[in-house]
């Protein structure tokens, strides 16, 4: 039901984010300030709507069985590197140092593309999320044999023990918050989970 309510939801949604994106960027010059702000404020609301729409919809597809891996060759560094760009933005507002350390100019692994550009994107994001200005988040590929681990480390506050068991369900936030107002649907980490679990099963892996 849930999915199905966010689909109908998300045409319409689509408009709005889109509309008011348009509006935003080649008429705001023209409109009143205030009116310009309240165009800036639905064009955000309508932003967090529709990622909170899309991260359900991705749920539910996970939770009926639908989730399907398209694998191929894709250079996992390229894929961070992408990211670590896409996020530039808000990690320079907030003075945020990103490092990325790896040993090689390219490691290609079968992967689902997509689906790990959306792993990485959650990760990095949340980090910056939850950090300070003037600290740092470092990104790290280790490789052993045939193993290969990726790990997004930060400097952040922490999350107190006793809610530890809330990351990765859908939904569950702990108490923490981030550090400059930023949203949080409570869904990105359960989604990594499930499509880091689907990768190691195609692979016949064992997720640690």
């Amino acid at each position: 039901l849930l999915g199905m309510a966010a689909h109908d939801l998300r045409n319409p949604l689509s408009v709005i984010f889109s509309l008011s994106n348009f509006i935003k960027d080649d008429y705001a010059h023209n409109l009143n300030p205030d009116v310009a702000k309240y165009i800036g404020i639905i064009h955000s609301c309508s932003n967090f709507m529709l990622d909170l729409v899309n991260n359900i919809l991705d749920v539910a597809k996970i939770e009926e069985g639908a989730l399907t891996m398209h694998v191929s060759e894709a250079d996992i560094i390229q894929l961070i590197t992408t990211n670590i760009e896409i996020n530039k933005v808000i990690v320079d507002k907030k003075r945020i140092s990103i490092s990325f350390n790896h040993s090689m100019p390219s490691l290609t692994m079968n992967i689902d593309m997509g689906k790990m550009d959306q792993v990485m994107n959650n990760l990095i994001s949340n980090a910056v999320k939850f950090s300070m200005p003037d600290t740092n988040v470092t990104i790290s590929i280790i490789t052993a044999e045939e193993e290969i681990q990726i790990s997004v480390a930060d400097e952040g506050q922490g999350i107190p023990e006793k809610e530890l068991e809330k990351l990765f369900k859908p939904f569950q936030k702990t108490s923490v918050r981030a550090t400059a107002g930023e949203s949080s649907t409570g869904l990105g980490l359960s989604i990594v989970k499930k499509i880091v679990e689907g990768q190691s099963a195609y692979h016949g892996l064992s997720l640690r």
